[in-house]
């Protein structure tokens, strides 16, 4: 049963943040003005190699989203230090925020900072926004959406013994990607890829990896997660655990995989096809014209150490090849998404 939340909204408030070029391609995340794990966002060039900040706050900003009009963004945040460390990051608890980029006006959308909330997507007409949130006092995520001026908040999964998040619009509006694990304890099941309709019907699993992604111990159970939608609504590319090396900082191989909607039984490895197999690869996002996928990076050479980076990467969709690190330097860069074509 879905559930319906009643919120006090909260102010509006005048916000610290800068217009995005229009000639930018790509949005990212990156320490490279902090100091600390804190993390800005960031637009990023691709024909000038130009990086302009967007955002100057007291914040950590992790997943994000931008509408079609490029006006609205969707960002989440951590603004409180949670975990005790002396330091904002990405590590604290987050809540979902609103920039809107005509006004310079930011709103936090879900009240409660004791939730924990992450989103990144936009229904095509810009009114919705998709996200995940622990509630609160509870131990498992589920799916919500929400109207873009923070009212009618929805709840799309409830399913009480399952991790649920990593929502994502398909372009034509007609589904929501998500992942769902089978459990919140240990030993922890797999993590599938699932579609439902926008009011949370007629849910599908899409991708399941089974025995061919190990998962990390002690970090992330088997599976895959962040899907992406190709422009069209037909491909879905995720990141799944290849290998638990313990190399790349821990974080072991991951690969970008993509699959058709109406074939889903027909994975491809882009990371593997592409020669790239060795790297941390995670949160893949398609170019407007479906030919390109952008997507972070995590790579340790214990052998070379100026060889390690965590940087952002662009291939070529159709088979992962014509790699090249378009963002590469001494700073934390992470969590890219290429930007709408500026109307």
């Amino acid at each position: 049963m879905k559930r319906f939340i009643l919120l006090i909204l909260p102010f509006v408030i005048l916000g610290c943040f800068f217009d995005i070029p229009a000639e930018s391609d790509l949005l990212f995340t990156s320490n490279r003005d902090t100091g600390t794990e804190r993390m800005e966002l960031y637009a990023y060039d691709l024909e000038t190699d130009t990086i302009t900040r967007i955002t100057q706050t007291p914040y950590s900003h992790f997943i994000y989203g931008i509408d079609k009009s490029r006006r609205f963004m969707v960002v989440s945040r951590a603004v409180q230090d949670t975990n005790g460390n002396g330091v904002i990051e990405n590590g604290d608890r987050k809540s979902l925020w609103l920039l809107d980029f005509e006004t310079k006006e930011e709103r936090q959308l879900v009240e409660n900072l004791g939730h924990n909330a992450e989103g990144r997507s936009f229904s095509p007409d810009g009114n919705w926004i998709v996200f995940c949130m622990q509630l609160e006092g509870e131990t498992t995520t589920d799916v919500y959406k929400i109207h873009r001026d923070g009212l009618s908040l929805t709840n799309l999964t409830n399913t009480p013994d399952a991790v649920e998040c990593d929502p994502e619009w398909s372009p034509d509006g007609s589904l929501i990607a998500f992942t769902a694990s089978e459990t919140e304890t240990e030993p922890y099941a797999r993590v599938v890829t699932k579609t439902m309709d926008p009011d949370g019907g007629s849910i599908t699993t899409v991708i399941d990896l089974k025995d061919d992604s190990p998962g990390i111990e002690g970090y992330w159970p088997p599976g895959s997660y962040d899907p992406s939608w190709s422009p069209d609504s037909q491909w879905i590319a995720v990141e799944a655990s290849y290998e638990d090396t313990g190399g790349n900082f821990a974080s072991g191989e991951w690969h970008i995989y993509k699959t058709k909607l109406d074939d889903p039984i027909d994975l491809i490895d882009i990371s593997e096809s592409g020669s790239h197999p060795a790297l941390a690869a995670y949160l893949p996002s398609f170019s407007p014209d479906g030919q390109f996928l952008v997507f972070g990076a995590i790579y340790e050479d214990p052998d070379q150490p100026v060889n390690s980076f965590g940087d952002i990467l662009i291939a070529y969709s159709e088979d992962g090849s014509d790699l090249f690190r378009v963002i590469n330097d001494q700073y934390m860069n992470a969590a890219p998404r290429w930007l709408p074509i500026a109307p």
